[in-house]
């Protein structure tokens, strides 16, 4: 046994402590000094309380055992070669490594099974290294990565696992991901996530400072809870979310060269964050839930959103900016977007080519539907979707195309909670299907004759549905629709017939009178049935067959 009081240790040479030996360093007399040696350690090394100086080149290849026992100490500028376990114990003290520490790297001497446990108090690591191999953290305990201007980074490699209740933080430099490495909990606080590799988080991930950078991928696994709060840039990085995570980031978190957020768990947006690409790139593409919760502040999210699996909206406006009028700062591929209350706003289109469009609340400035439009508010069936932009309530343009649909419940006789209704502040160009079902058939809703329901209404309309669903009343009576200049209305009863010319309901005398007053050639008028630019014998028997 050595024991080197506030000694001192020299080399050149190598110093090595066997199976069956230990040296201990520091203790009552205060701590020591190592000096241009390479120490082997096959036995036990307790280092006890103070500080460690270096002098020249240091190097320590741990092979069994290093405990470090004192509250507070600094190791200077050594490099350790960690094949074995290097533990420090149960007390709330700082313990500051200055040089380098490689757990389990290959340095040309062999392998071996490393493991860095912290039992309680941080273990700060400021000199770089690398790791592919298992760290233990406990409960309230951490371990601080944080290299310096004049230190390199940090490399977690595959094979590495930080585990443990206890916290795993980058508070300044660099963090270098090479390959898979896992964590359980992990903390950005400040400085550079960089690399490659794919960052595994297992439990907890909290984002509240610094960069997330690099080419590779932050996966936040299915158990995980991640907290995205704050931070300079998430640049290139791809984060993956598999779990629950939840943005809150009322100062702006930009996206830059390509960094989104591709989500497959549960994403919760809270109202007010200011986060997302600086040019027309994806922001987040999602394939899961993402719920944008409820707030009266603006939350805005620059960049583009993609839609391929829910999107819930609670009351309070998302802001979409592409950056770009010309580029779709929110496109539904599949999936759907559902209206609880809240708004959808944007500059540029809003463009559901897939999926649905459903619930209570604003979409704008502008929508095309290649969809499903469904209104529907809360518990009732039925709601009112407003195309229309928060900022710019006159404003709104609406677009159904050929493979779009409009689904409308009717149940009532009030708009909105009585029957679905579309409300365009500007244009509404409609093609595609019309899906029309009378939600309390049989039951307390039976519509009379003559009963109108305006679905849709506009500022101008162009167009009409190519397709339709209509419902019969229990009563008997069928449906019809109706597009008038500025709207689309669907009226209990039949359709009204074409040869009924002046519209009383009955084909009679005085629609043969004005068939009579425009015989012979007349192209476009309204007693020419067949369209042939003549009213003549065959738009007579036409007329006539249908009397009533």
């Amino acid at each position: 046994m050595l024991h080197l009081h506030n000694g001192q240790l020299y080399g050149p040479g190598s110093w090595t402590i066997e199976s069956s030996g230990v040296l201990r360093l520091g203790g009552e007399f205060g701590g020591s000094e190592l000096w241009n040696l390479h120490l082997l350690n096959d036995g036990l090394v307790e280092w006890k309380a103070d500080s460690i100086a270096i002098g020249g080149t240091v190097s320590w290849r741990n092979n069994q055992t290093i405990e470090i026992l004192g509250s507070d100490g600094t190791l200077g500028d050594a490099v350790i070669q960690n094949h074995g376990t290097i533990r420090k114990h149960g007390n709330r003290g700082e313990v500051w490594l200055l040089g380098a520490l490689n757990n389990n790297a290959t340095d040309g001497n062999g392998g071996g099974n490393g493991l860095v446990q912290v039992e309680e108090g941080s273990l700060h690591l400021l000199g770089g290294g690398e790791s592919t191999s298992e760290w233990e953290i406990a409960a309230g305990a951490a371990v601080d990565f944080r290299s310096t201007s004049r230190s390199p980074a940090f490399v977690l490699k595959s094979g590495t696992l930080i585990d443990g209740m206890g916290v795993a933080r980058l508070t300044d430099g660099t963090l270098q991901i090479a390959g898979n490495p896992v964590v359980t909990n992990f903390a950005l606080l400040n400085g550079v996530l960089d690399g490659d590799g794919l960052l595994a988080v297992t439990d907890s991930l909290l984002w509240n400072g610094g960069t997330m950078g690099g080419s590779g991928i932050t996966l936040i696994e299915s158990d995980a809870i991640a907290t995205i709060a704050a931070g300079n840039a998430l640049d290139r990085r791809t984060i993956v979310n598999e779990g629950s995570t939840i943005i809150d980031a009322p100062s702006s978190l930009p996206f830059t060269d390509g960094g989104h957020i591709e989500n497959h768990g549960s994403l919760e947006v809270a109202s007010g964050s200011i986060f997302g690409a600086t040019d027309s790139a994806p922001s987040i593409v999602n394939h899961g839930t993402l719920q944008k919760s409820e707030g009266n502040g603006w939350t805005w999210l620059t960049g583009v959103l993609i839609n391929h699996g829910v999107v819930v909206l609670d009351p309070g406006p998302l802001n979409c900016d592409s950056g770009n009028a010309r580029v779709s700062a929110y496109m539904q591929v599949d999936g759907s977007t559902h209206l609880q209350g809240g708004a959808l706003d944007s500059e540029a289109l809003i463009d559901i080519a897939g999926g649905s469009l459903t619930g209570c609340g604003k979409v704008g400035v502008a929508v095309r539907c290649a969809g499903t439009m469904a209104p529907s508010c809360g518990a009732s069936a039925t709601g009112v979707i407003e195309i229309i932009r928060s900022q710019a309530p006159l404003i709104g343009a609406y677009e159904q195309t050929a493979e779009g649909t409009l689904a409308i419940d009717i149940g009532g006789t009030e708009p909105g909670t009585g029957f679905d209704v579309v409300m365009v502040a500007g244009p509404a160009t409609i093609a595609g299907h019309l899906a029309v079902d009378l939600v309390n058939e049989g039951a307390d809703f039976d519509p009379p004759l003559g009963a109108t329901f305006d679905i849709l209404v506009a500022k101008s309309l162009v167009g009409a549905f190519e397709t339709t669903d209509l419902p019969t009343t229990t009563s008997g009576q069928p449906t019809h629709v109706e597009y008038l200049a500025d709207r689309v209305r669907i009226v209990v009863g039949p359709p009204p017939s074409p040869f009924d010319l002046d519209g009383d309901g009955v084909v009679d005398g005085s629609d043969l009178g004005t068939l009579l007053g425009q015989w012979g050639e007349c192209p476009g008028c309204t007693a020419d049935f067949n369209d042939d630019g003549v009213v003549d014998g065959d738009d007579l028997g036409a007329l006539l067959g249908a009397w009533s």
